[in-house]
């Protein structure tokens, strides 16, 4: 019943798993290329306005959503 509502994504900085709910997702974005190349590929935004970057590309969380 949930499936297609969480994804797995890892935390930059702790590289810690943690499960996301889409619900509370407002935008996914790419980051720019220097954080990219410092593995800080993509982050999300939370209803809330908090932040999180992650080590997924915009390409591995869209396919995550689809």
């Amino acid at each position: 019943m949930n499936e297609g509502t969480w994804i797995k994504v890892t935390v930059y900085g702790t590289g810690r798993i943690m499960a996301v709910n889409l619900r509370h997702v407002v935008r996914v974005s790419e980051n720019h290329y220097d954080e990219v190349y410092q593995g800080k590929r993509s982050t999300i935004t939370f209803s809330d306005g908090t932040e999180m970057s992650v080590y997924e590309s915009i390409d591995e969380i869209g396919a995550m959503i689809r």
